[in-house]
């Protein structure tokens, strides 16, 4: 950044980053008044990343409202909402374990879990997708957790 001021650039208002550790650092510094931000693209590149790559169409139809909203509090507002939704299921995970106390092995809480999601939508479209994809879901997860799983 010092080569960058000392070759004339004076101010920078804003300087967008893509996420690269320390350079919001490197920057502060030489440009006390800048203010530093990570690229909105950036910003949803990174939060797919927690997601399977079958479900980030749906996640990126979900975060859009946040995306765009016109102001940060219209922002922080519809991120609530969709936070809402995701603690809902939370909720009734964390109800299900609670309620049965104690499971005999990894398998029988794995399968409490998709029961739990799988109650969400009992009856409608999402019954079939739901039972389809336990297997699936199973094969990864013993994949992940090799030698923990029977």
């Amino acid at each position: 950044m010092t080569e960058i001021k000392n070759r004339g650039v004076e101010d920078v208002c804003i300087a967008v980053c893509d996420g690269l550790k320390g350079l919001p650092e490197a920057i502060t510094p030489v440009w006390e008044q800048s203010t530093v931000q990570t690229c909105v693209i950036h910003l949803i590149r990174n939060t797919f990343r927690y997601a399977p790559r079958q479900h980030r169409d749906e996640l990126s139809r979900d975060l859009k409202p946040v995306y765009t909203a016109p102001t940060e509090a219209a922002a922080r507002e519809r991120f609530a909402e969709f936070e809402a939704a995701i603690e809902s299921l939370n909720a009734r995970y964390r109800r299900a374990v609670r309620a049965r106390g104690q499971f005999p092995n990894d398998a029988a809480a794995l399968k409490c879990l998709y029961l739990v999601t799988r109650s969400i939508d009992p009856t409608g479209p999402g019954r079939a997708r739901w039972a389809t994809r336990w297997k699936p879901a199973l094969n990864a997860i013993a994949i992940a957790f090799e030698n923990r799983i029977n």
